[in-house]
């Protein structure tokens, strides 16, 4: 049990390394590197992030309802996407003499990048939640898997930049991000077999009689039918997602037109990443007493990450105070995530006890879906705000363009906080000790 303790992430840190390439440097690279028309740019970004959103389920519905490979239901796909993952990747950051075929690439890499992916993902969430039967250790591993996904998103997008302008100076800046892409992806696979030989043993089999059944394909996809509460925890996990996921992203716009100060990135992606990893660490300290609080802790830090956000409408030309306010915002969102993963933990196992049919690898899976809808906002967001300010690639920066990525920067991010407080404040959304008792009704229901 040691090893799985402390190790316990670092695939996810590999994870985090290779995604944060894409998701926060795929948009700018089209429209600054290839060039591409912002049209063509919004087309792919939103194709893109809609098929990556569908697949999600479907991800979990394969793991759960295919015959499980001889390393383990989902163990085995630690092993299997991974270098598939790292192959599409490099393909969508592929430049050709043709538009078209650019977009074409870029797509297809995409799309098939994101569903490798979104499988390894699901593998990593489910066997997160099957560690331990203990629920104090699973939000000890919920807490370790969001410090390795902050610690992997903070290496990627401060390594980033700095990787691209060295191989920059010996190829062309695609081949460059290819070339990052592929540094990146071998500690990705690397990691993932970290995690794929940590759960050696957690898969062994166990006799019908002890173990729910396995659900049909029709019957996962009936899930939030007899558990509705899962689909308040989805929209509850948008919160922090599109925080976390979309911020990142216009902060790389904000310090190339607003503070005109490019080298800033970096910094500011490595201080964001530091600030999820000590809103993580906080967790994995204060885990086992704060979980009977979990609707108040997230109600504060829901606020405070509105207040935060729209608070750099006053002082959007300090470059301090903006980077401060990233720092903040990242240390709340690192609060949320592990409380709001151990949701879906309680729902899989209340739907285990309610039907008697395992369906944690599809709900675990599920968790993905606010992050997907992240995506598709991100990639609706960014280009209408540069449209709407007349941006055009290279050209110096007006005062509406600044005006609109700080614009796109404060106002959406900062209502989805707000949604969060008010499904919180005006549902009554099970805490912890809710979701004991109902167990507990449940269990004597089943035993009359």
């Amino acid at each position: 049990m040691k090893h799985k303790r402390y190790l316990w992430g670092i695939g996810n840190i590999g994870e985090g390394v290779v995604t944060m390439v894409t998701s926060t440097y795929f948009i700018i690279f089209l429209t600054d590197t290839a060039l591409l028309p912002l049209w063509m740019v919004s087309l792919i970004s939103v194709i893109g992030s809609v098929l990556d959103f569908l697949l999600v389920p479907l991800s979990g519905a394969l793991m759960s309802g295919c015959k499980p490979m001889k390393w383990g239901r989902y163990r085995s796909w630690l092993l299997i996407c991974p270098p598939l993952v790292v192959l599409f990747y490099m393909l969508g950051f592929t430049v050709t003499d043709s538009p078209v075929q650019t977009a074409l690439c870029a797509l297809l890499g995409y799309v098939g990048g994101k569903t490798a992916w979104n499988l390894v993902y699901s593998a990593n969430v489910t066997l997160t939640a099957v560690l331990s039967k203990d629920s104090a250790a699973n939000t000890k591993y919920a807490s370790q898997k969001m410090m390795g996904s902050n610690i992997g998103r903070m290496l990627g997008n401060a390594l980033t930049p700095a990787l691209v302008a060295a191989c920059a100076v010996h190829m062309s800046e695609s081949a460059s991000y290819q070339t990052t892409i592929l540094i990146m992806g071998i500690f990705y696979i690397v990691s993932s077999l970290i995690h794929f030989r940590i759960c050696a043993n957690v898969e062994e089999p166990v006799s019908p009689a002890s173990s729910p059944k396995q659900l049909s394909a029709k019957e996962l996809f009936g899930v939030i039918a007899v558990e509705p509460r899962l689909l308040l925890t989805l929209l509850i996990d948008l919160t922090s997602n599109i925080a976390s996921l979309v911020l990142p992203s216009l902060a790389v716009y904000y310090y190339k037109y607003c503070a005109e100060s490019p080298g800033l990135v970096s910094t500011h992606m490595l201080i964001i990443g530091f600030g999820g990893l000590i809103g993580a660490s906080l967790v994995r300290l204060i885990g086992n007493r704060a979980s009977a609080r979990t609707k108040p802790i997230l109600l504060a830090l829901y606020a405070l990450v509105a207040v935060s956000l729209l608070s750099i409408r006053l002082f959007s030309g300090s470059t301090v105070y903006f980077m401060c306010i990233g720092a903040a915002v990242a240390v709340f969102t690192g609060m949320t995530s592990p409380f709001e993963l151990t949701l879906y933990m309680k729902d899989a196992a209340l739907y285990a006890q309610k039907t008697g049919k395992d369906a944690t690898g599809f709900i675990m899976s599920l968790s993905n879906l606010p992050v997907k809808f992240a995506a598709i906002l991100k990639s609706v967001l960014i280009p209408f705000a540069l449209m709407a300010s007349g941006y055009v690639a290279g050209s110096a920066a007006t005062p509406q363009m600044r005006q609109a990525i700080i614009n796109a920067y404060t106002l959406i991010p900062a209502v989805f906080p707000i949604c969060g407080i008010l499904l919180l404040a005006l549902t009554p959304y099970a805490s912890a000790v809710d979701h004991a008792e109902e167990s507990k009704k449940i269990n004597q229901e089943v035993r009359i």
